[in-house]
């Protein structure tokens, strides 16, 4: 069994996650900040009280994706 990604408090800034996909797994107080998640596909992933700042989501695959108080802002 693959090993799940715990992460917690971390912050990604200006990320392409076009490039460089984000690892599966649950995210925990995380703050992206102008993070491109365009076509990004985040099925599976928890976002747990996590910020999103001026990231690009459009067309972003939200399957089973929990986002558990969760704020974007600029988004």
């Amino acid at each position: 069994m693959m090993q799940k990604t715990y992460v917690v408090e971390k912050t990604f800034e200006k990320t392409d996650f076009t490039q460089n996909p984000l690892p599966a797994g649950e995210y925990e107080a995380c703050i992206f900040i102008s993070c491109n998640f365009s076509g990004v596909d985040l099925s599976g992933i928890q976002f747990a009280e996590c910020e999103f700042r001026g990231c690009n989501l459009s067309t972003a695959k939200l399957l089973k994706t929990a986002l558990k108080e969760v704020q974007f802002k600029d988004c």
